[in-house]
């Protein structure tokens, strides 16, 4: 066999039917991979190393971190990231 030829080349139409219709179920099979959420507020992104959403905000420029989720909430996301601005407005003000 000539080291050029895919694997299928020796393959009867047969059993590249076979092939494609075991393919295709086994492709059936597959779980549905859940799209993940793209937050659309500032500062806040899904880590996939962490499998989990982090909260940031950003004060005079300066980005600061919040906390994490592992599902995403737009309420306490928002939440949090008022939460953060007051505790460090009360901070900055000393």
């Amino acid at each position: 066999m000539n080291n050029t030829n895919n694997i299928l080349s020796d393959f009867t139409p047969r059993e590249r039917q076979a092939l494609e219709r075991a393919t295709a179920k086994l492709r059936a099979k597959q779980p549905i991979k859940e799209k993940l959420h793209k937050p659309n507020l500032r500062g806040c992104y899904y880590n996939v190393a962490q499998g989990k959403y982090v909260i940031n905000v950003y004060i005079r420029g300066q980005r600061v971190y919040v906390g994490t989720m592992r599902e995403w909430n737009e309420k306490q996301a928002l939440q949090m990231q008022h939460d953060a601005e007051q505790r460090l407005k009360k901070i900055l003000k000393k």
